[in-house]
């Protein structure tokens, strides 16, 4: 399965807002082997969004937006998918007594604003909000997925967490490919003498992805498999980095989300030892980061 994030509004356009959900949106996606096709930014224009949505329902087979479903003039993303579905906006009653009970703990009074942001397209199955007022959408047409959420972060995981990932695990479930990756952290090279000792990568991966991500402290090499079957996967992601460690095993210090630090700490517990360190221009950041 393929899937094509759009993240919506000027305020992501003009760099006032950081567009966090589409790193979180991919990060989940990929850990249930569901591969990111394409990921855009697009402000609160109709044409704008109905051209990106056509895009996406051209080459993916999940579509998930993000954004525009405020109660202000410029929230137009709801209105805009309802004409690309050439269908209308209804009131959806529990989303309605959702609103109004959030509302009601919160001692403010319900307004006809308000009210309209229980308003769902007719084709689409209503993805209640947890942490807000404006209902997510899903509907399905043509074999695919199209979901709509807010762009407040905490209401998009809510619905992410409480709804959205349980569904598409079940779909998942159902396909025959599974996707696997694996981070391999170095340190004390920089990327293009790393990748000059790996050597001839097509003997090491067969076929398989290889992604170099540098950063201040090093280098991470991504590792990405597929196959048909779960064991297959982690029997080639193993194979392929045992060939890595014989090549750069001296500069792999960790894997997945550890961080150099923490392996040092951990490496001085285990082994009984202490470390002194005299710092002046880092103004104690190592001592730091090895206390934290």
């Amino acid at each position: 399965m393929n899937a094509y994030l759009i993240s919506i509004g000027d305020e992501l356009l003009i760099g006032q807002t950081v567009n966090t959900n589409a790193s979180f949106i991919g990060e989940k996606l990929t850990d249930l082997n569901i591969k990111v096709k394409k990921s855009s930014v697009i402000g609160d224009d109709e044409n704008a969004i109905l051209s990106e949505i056509k895009l996406a329902d051209e080459s993916a087979d999940l579509i998930i937006m993000t954004g525009g479903l405020g109660p202000t003039h410029d929230d137009i993303t709801l209105k805009t998918i309802a004409k690309y579905f050439n269908t209308e906006l209804i009131m959806d009653n529990e989303v309605l007594s959702d609103i109004k009970e959030f509302f009601k703990k919160r001692g403010r009074e319900l307004n006809k604003i308000n009210e309209e942001q229980a308003l769902v397209p007719k084709i689409a199955k209503p993805i209640r909000n947890e942490n807000g007022t404006a209902p997510g959408s899903w509907i399905e047409r043509n074999k695919k997925i199209f979901i709509s959420m807010p762009g407040v972060p905490g209401e998009m995981k809510g619905m992410m967490e409480n709804y959205i990932l349980s569904k598409l695990i079940e779909i998942m479930e159902k396909k025959s490919v599974v996707i696997l990756k694996k981070n391999l952290l170095t340190t004390g090279i920089p990327e293009s003498n790393l990748f000059l000792a790996l050597g001839d990568l097509d003997e090491i991966l067969e076929g398989e992805k290889l992604a170099f991500l540098p950063n201040q402290f090093g280098v991470k090499m991504r590792i990405t498999v597929t196959s048909n079957t779960q064991q297959e996967a982690e029997e080639k992601l193993s194979l392929i980095e045992q060939r890595i460690r014989l090549k750069v095993g001296r500069y792999i210090y960790g894997k997945e989300d550890e961080t150099l630090e923490s392996v040092v700490g951990r490496l001085l517990s285990e082994r009984g030892l202490t470390i002194a360190v005299a710092e002046s221009c880092t103004g104690g950041l190592i001592s730091s980061r090895l206390t934290n």
